[in-house]
Order: C-alpha cells, then structure tokens, then sequence
C-alpha cells in the first residue's frame, strides 16, 4: 500500500477514527483499507490519504458535511461523484 504505511499510530487513527473511515469508505465507493488518516500531518489537521493521494481534512466542513450534508464552501461536491 502506498502512503503512510502501516505503523502502530495508523492503526490507532483507524480505531480511533472509524466511523469517519466507514463514511469515507461509502462516500468515494472505495475499500476502508485504501483510507490513510495521517495525525500528525504538519499543517496541524488529520489529514485523509486515499490509495497515497491526498483528499482532504477531517476538520469541521469534513463533519458538518458528513453529519448534516452542508458543504458551505462547495469542497465535497466531488466527493460523491
């Protein structure tokens, strides 16, 4: 798998983040396992990695989007394509 590998701080952010990673999954149509979620990123978001490539932030337009469909500033339109 490419991206940030599998080291035990993923596989935190996997428990600690899942069902982010469920919605994520079911939203982009693709498996869990392509999901990275990087902690620790430098910009100081969790930063969302699909199969190595970046998608985005879990911050909160990421849930205001996945819990109530609101995309104020129109970032997730492409996410249900």
């Amino acid at each position: 798998m490419k991206g940030l590998g599998w080291d035990e701080e993923n596989w935190e952010s996997r428990k600690d983040f899942y069902k982010e990673i469920k919605w994520i999954a079911k939203a982009r149509k693709v498996p869990e396992s392509s999901i990275e979620l990087d902690v620790n990123h430098p910009v100081g978001e969790i930063v969302i990695f699909i199969d190595g490539a970046y998608w985005g932030y879990l911050d909160s337009a990421f849930y205001d989007f996945m819990e109530h469909g609101i995309d104020k500033y129109g970032y997730f339109e492409a996410w249900l394509k």
